[in-house]
This record gives structure tokens, sequence and C-alpha cells, in this order.
């Protein structure tokens, strides 16, 4: 069973590493004309190599949400297996409420402090039901937080919170549709003897139409799209201090990716350039 820990949008930590030294961009609409980006340009390949990562990760999340739809964690003991590590000060609840599954985990040590919320929803005909058996829709709502110990935010440290919001429709069909949003803040803290730097990511990801076929004998058991969108923003502030210098910056990052039968086409946005190009993310069971 896997664990359902994931923090969706976690493969963007890494982007957002990067792109604090990328060159700025301004947000611009991707309707306008744009130069076509050289594959070369190192800030590019590092970009390109954390969005594949992105890919990644996302079919990784849809697939444990179909997790909850085949086998509902349902006693605090379970919930404690699925969002696993767990340790003697680590708390895990499950209550079942007016319609809503509701799961609720803390771990914390000296390190870090980190919330995960799940509220999970099936229903048949419209009408909310318990056991997912048979359930036409399923609507999962995520909120999470990690927090950095006290000592250690005298290092360089990132905290970050986000919230989701997905719903899961067809599911009595052959074509499952995947709608909703993920929005993450991520606040980032460099230190160094003669520099800091206070940065504040804002990432905004839209999931339009993404749809997700059952495996023949198995049933939901594969996050592969096989049809759909997912476009994402990072919108990044951040002062840069030198030697008591500072200078603030802001600066923009969009991209679409256009899912068919688990093949990714994607479009990169930074100021007056894009870039394009399509990969092979996972096999659509079946097709």
């Amino acid at each position: 069973m896997r664990a359902k820990h994931f923090l969706p949008g976690m493969g963007l930590l890494a982007l957002i590493a990067v792109m604090l030294f990328a060159f700025g961009c301004s947000d611009d609409s991707p309707t306008k004309s744009y130069t076509a980006g050289s594959d070369a340009d190192p800030e590019y390949v590092m970009v390109q190599n954390q969005v594949n990562t992105f890919l990644d990760s996302t079919i990784q999340f849809f697939g444990n949400s179909f997790d909850n739809y085949n086998v509902m964690p349902n006693d605090d003991d379970e919930v404690e297996n699925q969002y696993s590590p767990m340790y003697p000060t680590d708390t895990a609840t499950y209550t079942y409420s007016e319609g809503w599954h509701e799961i609720y985990v803390t771990r914390s040590n000296a390190f870090f402090t980190d919330h995960i919320r799940d509220s999970l929803q099936f229903q048949v005909n419209n009408d909310p039901v318990e056991d997912a058996s048979g359930a036409d829709y399923m609507r999962l709502i995520r909120h999470w937080d990690f927090v950095t110990g006290e000592a250690y935010t005298v290092y360089t440290h990132t905290d970050m919170e986000g919230s989701l919001d997905l719903e899961f429709e067809d599911l009595d069909t052959d074509l499952c549709m995947i709608n909703g949003s993920n929005e993450i803040t991520v606040t980032w803290n460099y230190i160094s003897e003669d520099t800091t730097i206070e940065a504040t990511f804002e990432i905004d990801i839209t999931v339009d139409d993404i749809g997700i076929a059952p495996v023949p004998s198995y049933g939901w058991a594969s996050g592969c799209p096989s049809s759909g969108t997912i476009n994402y923003t990072i919108v990044q502030t951040y002062t840069i201090e030198v030697d008591e210098v500072s200078d603030p910056i802001e600066k923009t990052w969009t991209a679409t990716v256009t899912w068919e039968d688990g093949t990714a086409s994607v479009r990169v946005y930074c100021g007056n350039y894009r870039w394009t190009y399509t990969r092979d993310v996972c096999d659509v069971v079946g097709s």
C-alpha cells in the first residue's frame, strides 16, 4: 500500500530553488508572441528537469488518491500505517461525520512540525455515502503545512503550506474526470555570513478535465492521464541582502501541460521566451 502523506507540489521545491538564480521573468500572457528559447540555456535545462519531477509526482498523487477509493483507512491505527512513518510523539485521528471522512495527522520533532488534514467524500447520484463501493464521485480536500523547528531557523530553512481540492467524477464509467486546484506557499530563508535571502513563492496549479481510465481487472489503480491539462504559475517575491544592502525582486514563470495517452506536451514561459517539449511520462494500461 502506498503511503498517502505525499505533499502535492513537492516536486516543485527544487524548481523553486533553481528559479531563484534564473533570469528575471515578467507576468506575460501565453497568448502573446514569444521567441523560442534555447534548449541549451542552462537555466532552462534545470527548470525542465524539475518540471519533469513535477509530472512524475502528479502521477503518483493521482494514483495515491485512488487508493482512498479502494481502501479507505477507517480507524486511527490504519491512518498511522498509511501516513507512516509515525513516531511516539506523533498523532493520527480518523472520524466520519455528515458525509465526510476526516483524517488529521501531526508529526513533530526538534527539526520540524507538519500537519496534514484530509477531508474525503464519496457520492452516489449526488448523495454522500460512507462506503466508496459503487460511488460515482469522490472529492479530496487537503490542507497541510511544514514548519522548521525554532532552534533551526538561524540556518537556511524552508517553511511551507498548501491546500488542495480535487473532484473525481464519473467513477462509475470507463473514464474518470479530475478537476480542481492546488495552492502552495513556500517561504525560503537563505542565511550565510554576508548574505540573506527572504523569499516567498506563491504557486497556483489548476487541473482541468484530466481523464484517467481504470486498469482492466483492477479498477482504479493507475494515475496515468489519457487527456486533460494542468496549468501552473509561480510568482516569486524575494529580497536579497548582501552586506546590509537589499535588492527586492519579483518574477513569474508559467507552464501548461497537455496530456494525451500518458504523453505530456509541455510549454514553459518566462519573460518573452517560450520552450516546448514532449515527454512520455506513463503508460495508459489497456490503451
